[in-house]
């Protein structure tokens, strides 16, 4: 992300995925100057010499980054030694990444363990977060004698990705826009379903739910389900959709939360192929690389405009430009009024 601002803090322009632009933001306030952040990067730069990234995965929920840095503790967290060392910085889901962490960051510098009492008292405030519909990230580091080996993934990052020590919990608010409630009125009233797949704490995805008029309350298991819940009644040991358990599912869910691309096509895929009543037409959001698939197998793919990769934009059928729902509201009024249209014609 990149964000310009002006010398008085007021954002000129923001470029980039809109988390990564809100921790700049959050970077400069806590460093207590406008652009801070900049000299951070000019400190360690992205092609700087022994630094090492693992990207975000889905299944992870989590990336790292570890550069060589200079330590103020000793090996067991102990204040006032100054020594060399790579230390990985991780961010990702707030569940997740403090389900690492072995160790929490004081105030002082110090590092001491975690104990169960803080552990539970860290998982009430995610709690509380999550009801108030924030978008949680977890920050965590970990000190390495060496670099870790480029191009990690699978069970070698999540070793990786262990024994971290916590650092605190941001929570982000992402403002409903004043005219989604209304489309999304506009849509149920239209004989369209509005159901949200995200990646967020299922918590937090329900309260934003309740918000948008997605749903009335949040039903755990039945309107609401995760990723995991769902890839468990839904799919068969050799992968493949049982039909028969979907068709159980799919009319009352409303909310997929921490959930995959893969999921989302899955979900995509069983609405298609439902047997309960007819088969539905599936229209689908998204703007990542990893949603092209379910994109390209929806019956009419939306893909972000600003925020969407090229990736993204390439298997959908219409771009949306603004990246407001509100405007695939408008999408289909002109579908449909240009399929009304021809059936008079042909009439």
């Amino acid at each position: 992300g990149e964000v310009e601002e002006w010398g008085g803090g007021q954002v000129v322009q923001r470029d980039g995925n809109d988390t990564e632009c809100a921790l700049l933001l959050f970077a400069d306030a806590v460093l207590q100057g406008t652009g801070k952040h900049l000299d951070i990067r000019e400190q360690y730069p992205i092609d700087g010499p022994g630094r090492v990234s693992v990207p975000f995965s889905s299944e992870r929920k989590m990336m790292s980054t570890a550069v060589p840095f200079v330590a103020t503790t000793d090996a067991r967290g102990r204040p006032g030694v100054k020594r060399q060392v790579h230390r990985l910085f991780t961010k990702g889901a707030a569940e997740v990444v403090l389900g690492r962490c072995s160790t929490v960051l004081n105030p002082d510098g110090s590092v001491a363990p975690m104990g169960a009492q803080q552990r539970g008292r860290l998982e009430e405030e995610l709690g509380q977060f999550a009801g108030d519909g924030l978008r949680t990230l977890t920050v965590a580091f970990r000190d390495l004698e060496a670099p870790p080996q480029a191009g990690l993934h699978g069970e070698a990052a999540r070793q990786l990705e262990s024994q971290l020590t916590f650092v605190g919990v941001i929570g982000l608010d992402d403002h409903i826009r004043p005219e989604v409630p209304e489309a999304i009125r506009t849509c149920a009233a239209a004989g369209i379903v509005v159901r949200m797949v995200t990646g967020d704490d299922p918590r937090t995805a329900a309260a934003i739910a309740v918000k948008c008029g997605i749903i009335e309350g949040a039903v755990p298991g039945t309107n609401v389900l995760t990723g995991e819940e769902f890839r468990e009644r839904v799919l068969g040991r050799d992968g493949q959709i049982n039909m028969h358990e979907f068709d159980q599912i799919w009319p009352s869910l409303r909310v997929l939360a921490r959930s995959s691309p893969m999921d989302k096509l899955t979900l995509v895929s069983g609405l298609q192929q439902t047997r309960q009543g007819v088969p539905q037409t599936v229209a689908v959001t998204g703007d990542g690389t990893n949603d092209a698939p379910a994109l390209k197998r929806a019956d009419v793919g939306f893909a972000m405009g600003k925020t969407g990769t090229q990736v993204a934009q390439h298997a959908s059928d219409i771009i949306v430009m603004d990246d407001n729902f509100a405007s695939i509201v408008q999408a289909v009024k002109w579908g449909r009024c240009v399929y009304d249209n021809i059936c008079k014609f042909l009439q």
